[in-house]
């Protein structure tokens, strides 16, 4: 199974209505071949779409981890929440970058408009998915305290705030882990 099919079958495992007018409008973009960064981390062809998986493999792992030690968090992560949080918290980067003649990515736009994860969670819900508030959450701040979209009054309550909430810190923890 490529990298796109397990993708597919992993959206779809969650049932969640309006996945599939997501996942039509994801195929008329670029988000299965485009690049999680123009030089950092997962700078290639079908960069994003491997970002992804990588962030919701080692989100898997941490909560299996930890659930050993904290049962009482596994109402906190629902798997369905950890597919759709990972899979899709960098949906905003969709058009971002452009291939040059060099080979080399870079990026067309110098920021992303609303900004990484408030974005993010816009195009998830614009595109006929509904997110419950924790995922929206999570989506939102994925960045943790790397978040650069921050109001004035944001900065830094709302982060440690952000922090505390289990999916939110879970899919944040799980992005910057997958950035290696």
């Amino acid at each position: 199974m490529d990298d796109k099919e397990r993708f597919l079958e992993l959206i779809r495992s969650t049932r969640r209505e309006g996945v599939d007018g997501l996942l039509e409008w994801l195929e008329e973009t670029d988000f299965y071949q485009a690049p999680a960064s123009a030089h950092n981390h997962d700078a290639f062809t079908g960069g994003l779409l491997y970002h992804s998986l990588k962030a919701f493999d080692i989100a898997m792992k941490l909560r299996q981890e930890n659930l050993e030690n904290r049962p009482d968090l596994a109402n906190y992560w629902p798997v369905d929440s950890i597919i759709l949080c990972t899979l899709l918290h960098d949906v905003c980067k969709i058009g971002l970058y452009r291939l040059k003649d060099d080979g080399k990515f870079t990026r067309l736009r110098r920021t992303l408009g609303k900004l990484h994860g408030r974005l993010s969670v816009q195009w998830i819900e614009e595109h006929g998915l509904t997110l419950t508030g924790d995922e929206k959450h999570a989506i939102r701040w994925h960045m943790g305290p790397y978040t650069q979209d921050l109001e004035v009054d944001e900065w830094p309550s709302d982060v440690k705030e952000a922090m505390t909430h289990p999916l939110s810190w879970l899919v944040h923890k799980a992005d910057l882990l997958s950035c290696k």
